[in-house]
C-alpha cells in the first residue's frame, strides 16, 4: 500500500494538503458576491421565507416534486412544534418516461387534493427544480433538470398556474408557497431546533447532488453550493467534467455528489491502473469502463457482492483492497469539501458564536456511503473548535414534506 499511497499524494487526494482557511475564504468571497449580485460561482437565491414568527395549529396541503415522484397529501401543525403528515399518495413525476404537458402535471395534483378541498387553506409546494422564487412566494421555472419533459411549463409561475387549474376544479382561494428542496430542509429542522435554543440554521443535501441554504437578514438563501468553483481541481476532476452534459458548471456537484462519486474514483483507479498498481485482468476490465454508479463502491467496501463486478474472479483480494481504499480516499475528500460548504454557511455574517446551530442534513450519499456522515462531522468540529461554536447535526424524516408544511407559516 506504500505505492498506493505515494500515488494518492501525488493526485491530490491527501486531506492534508488542503488549505482549510483559504476555502472557508474562497466560500466566503463567492457568497458574498453572488448576495450583491456580483458575477459569484453562487447564485445566493433568495426564497423570500423566514423561520416562523408564530405558530398556528392547522392542516395544511403538501406537494413534493421530485426528480423520480410526486408526493402529495395533508400537513397537521401541532401545538409542539411538530408536523403530523396523513393522507399521502405517491405517483411517478408526470414528464419522466414521456412529454407531458403541465396540465397533465397540475390536474393529477388537483385529482388527489379534491377529495380534501375543504381541509386546507394553504399549500407548500415543495418544487425540487431550478426555479427563480419571487417575493409572493411563487416561483418562475427556468428549466427542467432530471430528465422532466413538460416543456410548456418553463418559464411560467408555478403557483399561478397551478391554482388556475384548481380554480377549474372547483378548488378555491388556495394560498400557494413554493420553495426549493434544499429551503425545506433547512425549515423541516424548526422543530426540533426550537426545542434546544438554536439561533442559526442550515439545510444541506447531499443526495444525488448537492446545495446548502442558509438565513441571512432573516431570508432564507437558497446559496447552490454545487457551482462553487474555488477549489483545487485534480486532474481526474478535469476528466470528468469533459464528458459530463454541463461541463463547466457546478464544479464542486461534481468533486462531493452521489451522481459522480463512483465515476470519479472510476476515473482515479484508471489512473492507477495506468500506472500498473492492478492486476493485468483488472486493468483490462478497468480501462474500457466508461461509469460506475457509487452504490457499487459502497458495496464493495459493505462486502456485498450481489451482481457487483469487482467480486468476479477478474479482480483478485488484492485489487478489490486497492480499490477500496481508492473511494474511501475520494469519499475523505468530498467529506472535508462537504464539511467546508456546511462551516462556511454557518460562519457567514456571523458574529454570534455563544449558541447552538442546527444543521439539518438530507439525502442518501450522506448517510449510505461508508463512513461519509462520520467523516463530516468529524471535519465540522475540527474547522468549528477555534470559533467556539456548538452544533447539531439532525436528519429529519420527509424533510422536503416537513419543510413544505412549515414554509405555510412564513
Amino acid at each position: 500500500m506504500n505505492k498506493l499511497n505515494q500515488l494518492l499524494n501525488i493526485y491530490g487526494l491527501k486531506n492534508d494538503s488542503l488549505d482549510v482557511d483559504q476555502l472557508l475564504s474562497n466560500f466566503n468571497s463567492e457568497m458574498e458576491a453572488g448576495l450583491k449580485n456580483k458575477p459569484s460561482s453562487l447564485a445566493m437565491l433568495n426564497s423570500y421565507l423566514s423561520l416562523p414568527k408564530s405558530w398556528s395549529t392547522e392542516t395544511v396541503a403538501i406537494i413534493d416534486a421530485g426528480g423520480t415522484n410526486l408526493r402529495i397529501g395533508l400537513g397537521s401543525l401541532n401545538e409542539d412544534k411538530s408536523v403530523e403528515l396523513h393522507n399521502f399518495k405517491k405517483i411517478e413525476m408526470p414528464g419522466k418516461q414521456k412529454k407531458e404537458s403541465a396540465d397533465i402535471l397540475f390536474n393529477s395534483i388537483a385529482d388527489i387534493l379534491h377529495d380534501y378541498k375543504n381541509d386546507f387553506k394553504k399549500i407548500g409546494f415543495c418544487f425540487s427544480y431550478p426555479t427563480e422564487i419571487t417575493p409572493n412566494h411563487d416561483g418562475r421555472l427556468l428549466y427542467w433538470t432530471k430528465e422532466i419533459k413538460i416543456p410548456d411549463l418553463v418559464g411560467c409561475n408555478i403557483g399561478k398556474s397551478l391554482n388556475n387549474i384548481l380554480n377549474k376544479r372547483s378548488i378555491y382561494d388556495k394560498k400557494i408557497t413554493v420553495l426549493n428542496d434544499t429551503v425545506a430542509t433547512l425549515l423541516s429542522g424548526y422543530s426540533i431546533g426550537s426545542k434546544i435554543n438554536a439561533s442559526k440554521y442550515i439545510g444541506f443535501i447531499l443526495g444525488t447532488g448537492t446545495n446548502t441554504s442558509c438565513i441571512i437578514n432573516n431570508q432564507i438563501y437558497n446559496v447552490e453550493s454545487g457551482g462553487f468553483s474555488k477549489f483545487p481541481l485534480l486532474k481526474i476532476d478535469e476528466d470528468l467534467d469533459k464528458h459530463s452534459e454541463n461541463e463547466g458548471n457546478y464544479r464542486f456537484e461534481k468533486a462531493i455528489a452521489g451522481a459522480y462519486l463512483g465515476t470519479l474514483t472510476l476515473r482515479l483507479i484508471q489512473n492507477l491502473a495506468l500506472d500498473g498498481i492492478l492486476s493485468n485482468k483488472a486493468q483490462a476490465s478497468i480501462l474500457v469502463m466508461h461509469e460506475i454508479d457509487t452504490a457499487v463502491f459502497s458495496n464493495l467496501i459493505n462486502k456485498v457482492d450481489k451482481n457487483n463486478i469487482f467480486f468476479s474472479d477478474i479482480f483478485s483480494d488484492t485489487d478489490r483492497e486497492i480499490i477500496s481504499h481508492a473511494f474511501s480516499a475520494i469519499i475523505e475528500r468530498a467529506s472535508m469539501f462537504a464539511a467546508v460548504n456546511i462551516a462556511s454557511a454557518i460562519l457567514f455574517k456571523s458574529k454570534d458564536t455563544e449558541s447552538t446551530v442546527c444543521i439539518t442534513i438530507d439525502g442518501s450519499t450522506c448517510y449510505k456511503t461508508p463512513g461519509m456522515y462520520e467523516l463530516i462531522k468529524k471535519n465540522l468540529i475540527n474547522i468549528l473548535n477555534p470559533y467556539n461554536i456548538n452544533f447539531k447535526l439532525i436528519k429529519t424524516k420527509d424533510a422536503p414534506a416537513i419543510g413544505a408544511a412549515l414554509s405555510t407559516l412564513s
